[in-house]
């Protein structure tokens, strides 16, 4: 007879009798199904998790053992692994131009044995450097190339013509690619003719959308030794490729940003590219079947402010990462001073999508642009946009953010739709509520902006 101490005793021996049978197992788990003696049962499920966990290393290790006999060696079943992750014949990547900002310098104490407990204090300053790259394959001949040529054709009412155009055809294809997810690439920055010194990243795996972001720190002592001086403006950084026998190069530059100076944050759209944000048929016509064509003048005064004031200059725009060759060939072929580009990654899905491509979200420019002024405390700003979308009420908020930082705002008159007026006083008063009255302006030609001097 048994006997029990407590009545929960006595209700778990005469609810939990059965025997275990096991029904499944997964990598980790043997799942039980209990018919009588539960008690046994929790034992006994309990012992074969131990086994099954003891079991997986071994597992594990003979998994991967049969690997290398498969591919030879374990060096040569890494190297083949890795060589996946790199940029494959088929596959290409861009590495779009970013901002470099300085790290604080900081000093650290060694000490030596050679001399006695000699110590010596060395003092570190150097860059923090921002990697953005893009992989993807593309698919021109894919049923997406049909698809995106229908939605363009219902929106657009598109001629045979211009179907075949070679602009339309250069300008769809970084839509029609695959974003390549889990690539793990090397980034290096590549020193001047006269090194081989070299300062590598290894990547984090790429995203969903292809794109891959990373931070390498450089010393003023390694940036020596890459051979750039004190006068460089910006690093030249590549992808490395060391399992590939690929030969082709992957070029981008990032541009080392001084603490204090002045920086030009500008629009794209109706501010130095016309595009007629306006009228959406014709905003489409011009981003796809159009060569890009500047806005008179602005060029010269982009030139004329790095020249005469050592501007640096920010591209802030709605336009798609997909357009960034187009537009980083115009911007070359306009001799518009370099600059970094902060655009927007879509995939076209819809009809509704491809005709907001270029749809200016007020919180999403307030953002980008708050993470420049931020990453710069020192700097002062000047805003130039256009009254065509929302950049008065962008550049306002900007101002109210961040009191103190923005010089002057100016904005390029822009016709309106159906004759509404962009530059209304109401609409000025609300966008630039709080905001001194001298600190913005508005403009109808590049030659009639004079810029006063510099603060103190």
């Amino acid at each position: 007879m048994t006997s029990y101490n407590t009545e929960e005793e006595s209700n778990r021996d005469r609810h939990h009798q059965s025997i275990p049978v096991v029904i499944g197992v997964t990598h980790t788990h043997v799942v039980i199904s209990h018919h009588t003696n539960h008690a046994t049962g929790y034992q006994v499920e309990r012992s074969i998790n131990d086994v099954a966990t003891t079991m997986a290393p071994f597992l594990l290790t003979l998994a991967f053992a049969l690997l290398v006999s498969k591919n030879g060696s374990p060096t040569k079943l890494i190297d083949k692994i890795n060589k996946r992750k790199e940029v494959r014949e088929d596959e290409n990547a861009i590495l779009f131009p970013t901002l470099s900002r300085r790290f604080p310098e900081f000093s650290f104490t060694t000490t030596s044995t050679a001399d006695e407990f000699s110590t010596a204090t060395t003092t570190r300053g150097g860059w923090i450097v921002p990697i953005h790259g893009w992989i993807y394959e593309p698919e021109e001949t894919s049923i997406r190339r049909r698809a995106l040529l229908s939605m363009l054709r219902t929106a657009l009412d598109l001629k045979k013509e211009e179907e075949a155009s070679s602009i339309l055809s250069r300008r769809l294809r970084p839509f029609l690619v695959d974003n390549e997810r889990g690539k793990r690439l090397t980034v290096e920055i590549v020193g001047t003719a006269s090194t081989d010194y070299v300062v590598t990243k290894r990547m984090s795996g790429s995203e969903k959308n292809g794109h891959f972001r990373g931070i390498l720190r450089v010393t003023d002592e390694e940036l020596d030794m890459l051979g750039y001086d004190s006068s460089s403006e910006q690093l030249t950084m590549r992808l490395v490729q060391p399992y590939s026998e690929s030969k082709r190069e992957f070029i981008g530059r990032t541009h080392l940003l001084p603490p204090k100076g002045l920086s030009v944050i500008s629009d794209i759209d109706d501010t130095i590219k016309l595009s007629d944000v306006r009228d959406k048929r014709k905003l489409m016509r011009h981003t796809f079947l159009d060569e890009f064509q500047p806005v008179p003048g602005m060029s010269s005064l982009y030139q004329r402010w790095k020249v005469d004031h050592g501007a640096a200059f920010h591209f802030v725009s709605s336009s798609p990462y997909q357009l960034y060759g187009e537009l980083s060939n115009f911007m070359e072929r306009e001799k518009f001073p370099l600059g970094s580009y902060h655009l927007k990654s879509v995939r076209i899905k819809d009809i509704q999508l491809l005709l907001n491509l270029l749809k200016d979200p007020f919180e999403r420019k307030v953002q980008m642009i708050g993470d420049i002024v931020s990453s710069y405390p020192d700097r002062t700003f000047l805003l130039v946009g256009d009254t065509g979308e929302k950049d008065p009420e962008v550049y306002g908020e900007i101002c109210r953010r961040y009191p103190g930082r923005v010089w002057k705002v100016y904005l390029r008159k822009v016709a309106g739709k159906q004759g509404v007026d962009t530059c209304s006083t109401e609409r000025f008063d609300e966008a630039f509520q709080d905001v001194q009255s001298d600190i913005w302006s508005i403009f109808d030609d590049a030659n009639q902006v004079s810029l006063p001097a510099l603060p103190e």
